[in-house]
């Protein structure tokens, strides 16, 4: 069975992360330190919790088993990367390129939050 899980945070890919570099980017995601510089564009960080792409891993014993298949681009600036603005790809029919103002991927299954935010009441 595969599930999508971070390809990229801050940046760098999450399976040369050592457990160290992975808590420290648990606390800047957490609010509990200051983002670093975005490796795509000269600025800091600006996205909440620092996934830059999403990809599918083979899971074991609810443990990540390897890689299950290409990543996913979920940050925004990544599209801007090189200075090259969303609406190009867009303009020239590249398919596979959509845009969202919200995006309802991630959902807690613990504490009832979709994307960080509250779930909406029904």
């Amino acid at each position: 069975m595969s599930r999508y899980g971070i390809a990229e945070w801050y940046g760098r890919p999450l399976m040369s992360l050592t457990p160290a570099e992975r808590c420290a980017y648990a606390a800047i995601a957490m609010g509990e330190a200051a983002p670093p510089v975005c490796p795509f564009r000269p600025m800091v960080c600006n996205k909440r919790g620092g996934v830059c792409s999403i990809q599918p891993y083979r899971e074991a014993d609810q443990r990540i088993n390897g890689v299950a298949g290409e990543p996913v681009i979920v940050c925004p600036t990544r599209f801007e990367q090189d200075m090259i603005p969303r609406s190009y790809f867009q303009q020239n029919s590249w398919p596979f390129v959509r845009t969202s103002m919200t995006s309802h991927l991630i959902h807690s299954t613990t504490v009832g939050l979709i994307g960080g935010h509250p779930a909406p009441s029904d």
